[in-house]
C-alpha cells in the first residue's frame, strides 16, 4: 500500500542521503555509517581490508589492540544478525582469526556495560527529532544451583535450550562447569536476538537529557534521518543522563524497533509499530527524493542482495571454521 501510494517501492531508500552517498542504498558497510558520525560517539574502531596482506592487516589489528586493550571485537564491515561477530580476548586468538576471515572487518574497542537499541527519527521538515524506541538487551545467562553442570542449566533453560547449540559452542571447555547456588553465567556475549539475548522494552529510560544526547549525535551526521543506535553505556543511570553512551552500530533503513521482540507487548502491538516505521521510511524518502536525493535503481537491489547473501555465507563458514578451532583446542 505504501509503495503504492509513493509510487514505488524503492521511494524509501531515500530516508538517508547521507548514508546512502557512500554508494549503498539497502545496506550499507559499519565502517561508512560509523564514520559519518562525530568520533566522540562513537566506540574506537579501524577498517581491516581483505584486499590487504594478511601480515599488514594482523599488524594493523594488533597495534590497535594494544592501543585499546583486549578484549576486542572483530565484525564483518557489511553483515547483520550478529554472524561473524567475535570477542577476541588476546594476541594469539587475534592473529589465528584474522587469518579465516575472506571479508573486509572492523576491529572495534570492546565497550562494557549495559547495552540498548535505540530508534532515532527525524522528519527533513522538523527541527527536531526524536527517540520513539528504547529496547534493554539482556545477554543469555543461567542460574547455578550447585548440582548441575553448564551444559544441564543450559539444556533445562526454557528459553536457552532452544538455541543449545550455539550456546554450548561458546562454553567449550566449561561445560563441566558447576556454577554455585544463584550465581550468574553468562552463556552468549553477543546483544542479538538470533543469538539469544533477551530483548524488553526499555521505555523507562526515555529522558530529556537522553533525548538531547541523540539529537547532538544525529546531527553530527549530516543527511542521516532515521535509524536505531546500538549502544552501550556504563550504567543505566548513565543511559538516562546520556553520559558516556558508546554507539557499537548503527541499523538505518532496515533497523527495526526492537522492542517489539518483548512478548509482553503483544503481537498486534509488533504489526502496528511496524506499520507506523515504514509510514515514516517512505514519508522522509519520499520527501528527500523531491529534494533531489537519489534512490535505488531495481539493478542496485538486486546487485547488493545478491552481495549480502554472497558475504553471509562466508561470514557462517568463518565462523564454523573458528568454533571447529575452540573446540578442538578443549579435547
Amino acid at each position: 500500500m505504501l509503495s503504492l501510494r509513493y509510487l514505488g517501492p524503492l521511494k524509501a531508500t531515500s530516508v538517508n542521503p547521507g548514508i546512502s552517498a557512500y554508494g549503498k542504498f539497502l545496506l550499507n558497510t559499519k565502517s561508512d555509517k560509523l564514520s559519518g558520525f562525530s568520533p566522540e560517539y562513537v566506540a574506537p574502531f579501524e577498517l581491516l581490508k581483505y584486499k590487504g596482506k594478511l601480515g599488514k592487516r594482523t599488524e594493523k589489528a594488533l597495534e590497535f589492540a594494544m592501543k585499546h586493550n583486549f578484549p576486542v571485537v572483530l565484525k564483518p564491515d557489511l553483515g547483520g544478525r550478529g554472524v561473524g561477530v567475535w570477542i577476541v580476548k588476546d594476541s594469539e586468538q587475534l592473529k589465528a582469526d584474522i587469518e579465516l576471515v575472506d571479508y573486509d572487518i572492523i576491529i572495534q574497542a570492546y565497550v562494557p556495560g549495559v547495552e540498548y537499541g535505540i530508534f532515532w527519527i527525524r522528519h527533513p521538515r522538523e527541527k527536531k527529532g526524536h527517540v520513539v524506541s528504547i529496547t534493554e538487551k539482556r545477554l543469555p545467562m543461567v542460574t547455578g544451583d550447585g548440582k548441575r553442570t553448564l551444559e544441564e542449566l543450559v539444556l533445562i533453560h526454557p528459553r536457552s535450550v532452544c538455541m543449545a547449540q550455539k550456546h554450548l559452542t561458546y562454553l567449550s571447555g566449561r561445560l563441566d562447569y558447576i556454577p554455585k547456588d544463584g550465581e550468574k553465567a553468562l552463556i552468549g556475549e553477543i546483544g542479538t536476538h538470533s543469538l539469544g539475548t533477551l530483548f524488553l522494552d526499555g521505555n523507562q529510560a526515555h529522558t530529556p537529557e537522553l533525548e538531547s544526547r541523540f539529537s547532538s549525535i544525529a546531527r553530527s551526521h549530516e543527511g542521516f534521518y532515521f535509524g536505531r543506535f546500538d549502544v552501550r553505556a556504563p550504567s543505566i543511570e548513565h543511559l538516562k543522563t546520556g553520559k558516556e553512551i558508546q554507539i557499537l552500530e548503527l541499523n538505518a533503513l532496515f533497523g527495526e524497533m526492537t522492542h517489539i521482540w518483548d512478548s509482553r507487548l503483544g503481537l498486534i502491538n509488533a504489526w502496528s509499530t511496524l506499520c507506523r516505521q515504514w509510514s515514516q521510511v517512505y514519508s522522509i524518502g519520499a520527501y528527500n527524493r523531491s529534494q533531489g536525493a537519489s534512490k535505488a535503481r531495481y539493478r542496485d537491489v538486486l546487485k547488493e542482495t545478491w552481495n549480502v547473501w554472497r558475504l553471509n555465507r562466508r561470514h557462517k563458514q568463518a565462523t564454523s571454521l573458528r568454533n571447529n578451532r575452540i573446540q578442538a583446542s578443549f579435547l
